[in-house]
C-alpha cells in the first residue's frame, strides 16, 4: 500500500490524495517516471516551484 501526497503551493503542505495497492516493481517505475518529467513552458522572468515532477509528488509506503 503507498500513500499519494501532492504538495499545495498556495497552502505550502502535502496533501495526501488517497492509496494505492501497487507492487515494488510498479512503485520503482513510478518513482522513475516522475523522475524524468520537467515542468516545461514556464515564463523566462519566473523560476517553477519544482523542477521535476518528482519533487512535488510523494510516493510513501503506507
Amino acid at each position: 500500500m503507498v500513500d499519494v501526497q501532492v504538495y499545495c503551493p498556495n497552502c505550502y503542505t502535502w496533501v495526501r490524495n488517497g492509496r494505492a495497492e501497487v507492487d515494488e516493481e510498479t512503485l520503482e517505475a513510478l518513482r522513475s517516471l516522475l523522475d524524468r518529467v520537467k515542468f516545461k513552458g514556464m515564463p523566462e522572468d519566473t523560476k517553477p516551484l519544482f523542477l521535476f515532477l518528482s519533487e512535488a509528488v510523494r510516493l510513501k509506503l503506507a
